[in-house]
């Protein structure tokens, strides 16, 4: 999804940091796509119009902290890819630290093996924000995780 740029309160906010990217870790190649709860929280009766976005079918509201937080997501999520990644429910986690940050950036996503030659595996980020404490997930090595969706395994996951 191209979120472009966009003026809300007459300031101009540029989305090009969201944009799909590909990078190659343990030498698979990673398609990464970017969903609005990046940027926006749930929406509330009387948020302005203004600041509304639509996340496919679910409204959202922009966010300026959550903003200010998705500029570092990318590369967060490059550098979570070297260590572990934890188990919530049904999604994968990141448990990331930003600059000036108290507690944790956490980054939940969907990982599944891709159907396209282009890339071995497709990451969708469904959620990122800010968490003062997190609780205990069990975890594995990102490499672990991502050799056990390649070959359709349950992931090694361990209590830590």
């Amino acid at each position: 999804m191209s979120w472009g740029k966009r003026i809300i309160q007459g300031t101009e906010y540029t989305f090009h940091h969201l944009q799909p990217f590909t990078f190659i870790e343990n030498g698979k190649r990673l398609r990464v796509s970017l969903g609005a709860h990046a940027f926006t929280r749930a929406a509330k009766p009387g948020d302005h119009i203004e600041l509304q976005f639509l996340d496919g079918r679910t409204n959202r509201t922009f966010c300026a902290t959550r903003y200010g937080h998705s500029l570092h997501l990318p590369a967060a999520i490059m550098n979570a890819c070297k260590g572990f990644v934890f188990h919530n429910q049904s999604k994968f986690i990141f448990k990331e630290r930003l600059p000036g940050l108290y507690g944790h950036y956490v980054i939940a996503f969907e990982m599944r093996k891709s159907s396209s030659s282009k890339y071995d595996l497709k990451i969708q980020v469904v959620s990122a924000h800010h968490r003062s404490n997190v609780a205990q997930m069990p975890r594995c090595t990102f490499h672990d995780a991502m050799d056990a969706v390649m070959e359709s395994n349950g992931v090694p996951w361990k209590k830590k």
